[in-house]
Order: C-alpha cells, then structure tokens, then sequence
C-alpha cells in the first residue's frame, strides 16, 4: 500500500510538475502579446500646430480590447480613434490588431479612412468609413465580436473636429472658462447590424480647451460595492484635473477611478484620447 501511496504522490507531482510548466509558458506568451500590443499604440503623446495629442491605454488584463491611435492625413489634418472591442483577452486583443491595420499611419495605401488624392491623401468622412468598417465586419463570418468606436478628423489650424460615435461614450468638453459638456451624439457599435446608420458631429475646440474621448471602463468602472463612477463622477474627475495638461491630466484620471476602485485593477479595459489646443 505504502509503494502505491508513492507512486500515484510521484505521478501527482510529475503532473503538477508539467502544469507548471505550462502555465508559465503560457504567462510568458501572454507578456509578450502584451509588449506586442502596447507596440501598436503610437507615442503617447503627439503635438501638431498648436495642438497637442495625448493617449491612454491600460489593459485589465495581460492583454485588452481597447486600442486608441492617430495617423497624418495632410498637412495641418490629423485622423483620431479609440475603440473598444466586444469580449475580454487574447481574441479581442487580435480583432484590435486587425483594427490597427485598417487605420494604419505607415501604409496611408492601406488605410480605410483615407482616399488617395494629386497631392496625398484626403480623409474621408468619419460616418463613411464607419459605414465601410461596419460592412467589413459583419461580412466576416468567421468573428463573434463587434467593437465601438469613435473617428474623428481635426483640423489643427481651425480646431475644428469632425467626429463619428457609433456606440461608444459620449466625449467630454472642457471649455476654456471650465465648464464642462458631453457631446451626444448616438451611433450603433460597428459589426453588429448590417446597414446601420452612423452620424457626424462637430466639435470647435478653442485655445485652451480640451476634447477627451475614453472608453466605458471609465464611467462604468465599479467600487467595491458596485456602484459606478457614472457621467457624474467622471465630470467630477475631469473637473478636479481640468488644470494638467497631457499625459498628467489622463494620468489624474486614472488616480481617481483608481480611488472609486479602492485598487489598481480593474474588470475593464481603460483608454482615453485627450485632445488639447494651446
């Protein structure tokens, strides 16, 4: 009995043994997808003319479903997105890495925003090429997953933005005498219907003001007993941070979802994309 008893405990080790092993194999995989996603996202911080371009992104996970990026269109015009991808972890994670690649700012040829023109490229409306995305998903059959998104084109001479919402957060305004609006505007999330309809609306940034567009994991982030930062307590945080600037501003955001939280982690992917003008 006592010669059994030892060899099923030496089985039982040898099998903890080869789990191990493949867990940390597994870990390590999971780290390195991570520094490949966080190679996608461009410089988090970006200036134009007297525009500055700050990014966000913090998975919850190893690796997430958010992506946020910006790529050049002509001279003095800028494209922006942020989206977030349905699902959690490695498969949402890759459809954010295919999304990458439709509004790549190194193969402009490639890019789905853009239409090439005489002298370069022109982009094309933010409804347009939701609409063309849209169409891109739900052809595809072989992916469960649909994502919302804002596109905006701005200029940065003018400071005028075009922008398209199709189901993500309504961006937040802070105006150069502080106060503070949400721009509502309403679309279906991308690869979900077919045929939806997306809208355009603008925005006027003037010195001084700023433009922050962010993810769900924001507002919707919960404290330990699940109540929500909601709209009200995100104006709150923008409020109380409106005086940094770049990457200091997004970095107080994160200060204070991390307080509601009462930790560092969070259940949801958190990305934002500040838009300043000097």
């Amino acid at each position: 009995a006592q010669r059994a008893l030892s060899a099923k405990n030496a089985q039982l080790t040898d099998t903890l043994g080869k789990l191990t092993d493949a867990y940390s194999s597994i870990d390590r995989d999971l780290e390195q997808a991570k520094k490949f996603q966080e190679m996608l996202v461009p410089a988090r911080r970006f200036s134009q003319g007297s525009t500055d371009i700050s990014l966000m992104f913090r998975p919850s996970g190893h690796v997430g479903g958010d992506m946020v990026g910006y790529f050049p269109v002509r001279d003095g015009e800028i494209g922006l997105f942020a989206v977030d991808v349905s699902g959690h972890g490695v498969s949402s994670a890759l459809m954010t890495a295919r999304i990458m690649t439709y509004f790549s700012s190194s193969a402009p040829d490639r890019n789905i925003a853009l239409i090439p023109e005489p002298d370069g490229y022109a982009m094309d409306a933010p409804d347009a090429v939701c609409n063309r995305l849209n169409a891109l998903l739900c052809n595809d059959g072989g992916s469960d997953h649909y994502l919302t998104m804002i596109l905006a084109h701005m200029s940065v001479h003018t400071g005028k933005i075009r922008l398209c919402q199709a189901g993500h957060p309504s961006p937040a305004i802070v105006r150069a005498d502080g106060k503070i609006e949400l721009q509502e505007v309403f679309g279906m999330p991308i690869g979900l219907v077919e045929n939806a309809e997306f809208e355009i609306s603008e925005v006027y940034l003037q010195a001084g003001e700023k433009l922050l567009i962010y993810s769900d994991g924001i507002p919707e982030c919960p404290d330990n007993e699940g109540l929500l930062i909601d709209d009200d307590g995100l104006i709150s945080a923008i409020h109380r941070n409106r005086a940094l600037r770049g990457t200091e501003f997004l970095d107080g955001i994160i200060r204070e979802v991390e307080r509601h939280r009462g930790s560092q982690s969070f259940p949801d992917d958190l990305s934002a994309v500040l838009i300043e003008r000097r």
